[in-house]
């Protein structure tokens, strides 16, 4: 894995003289053990990767659980999600949004999410009333999806969007602009249908 970029909050896994890293610096071949990087997703701060043993690492800034590891710190190296936290499920997809973050496994059928809720907005999809229960992974309910399997998860300021197995997409989170589309201006707590082939055709 190479990074460069702004890295006020280490999110290029190193603490960087000026807070920034002009060029390509490639991470330590041991900073993810024996297994090979998958595929590795952005937040405002923060910094994800996913290996192909399915175990997600973070770094960079974690003040409002957006790490996943349950400290509200920020963290200058790779560091990985203890696997427990996801009930040991193979993770096979990651995504970010500016201070949250989203996990794919149970082969499309168990959506994890984590970060900053501290607005309530429901941009993790799910129930919680404290921030220790949102700064490390917990699973959006099955019954949400009617029997669906996700196969993409993208994540805005304080939104969040899902693809799902029969090409419809789903959003919950802040919709005071209308970001969720569909068709009114209020906050959505649970990941809800905004449409598929009826709105966006074939």
């Amino acid at each position: 894995v190479w990074t460069w970029g702004g890295s006020k909050h280490s999110q290029t896994g190193r603490i960087e003289p000026n807070n920034m890293q002009l060029a390509p610096v490639r991470l330590p071949k041991q900073t993810f053990g024996s297994s090979k990087v998958l595929m590795v997703a952005c937040g405002q701060f923060f910094t994800m990767a996913l290996t192909v043993a399915g175990e997600v690492w973070t770094c960079g800034k974690g003040d409002l659980g957006e790490l996943g590891n349950g400290v509200f710190e920020n963290q200058s190296s790779m560091s990985r999600i203890n696997p427990q936290l996801f009930d040991n499920d193979h993770i096979t997809i990651i995504a970010a949004g500016f201070d949250h973050a989203m996990a794919l496994g149970g082969s499309g059928k168990h959506l994890w999410t984590w970060g900053e809720n501290s607005y309530r907005c429901g941009l993790l999809g799910r129930t919680g009333t404290t921030d220790a229960e949102f700064a490390v992974p917990g699973r959006v309910a099955d019954d949400i999806f009617q029997g669906l399997s996700v196969i993409s998860m993208a994540g805005g300021d304080c939104t969040t969007l899902v693809v799902m197995n029969d090409g419809s997409v789903w959003g919950c989170g802040q919709n005071e602009r209308g970001q969720l589309g569909l068709g009114e201006a209020r906050d959505i707590q649970f990941l809800q249908r905004i449409g598929g082939e009826d709105i966006f055709g074939t």
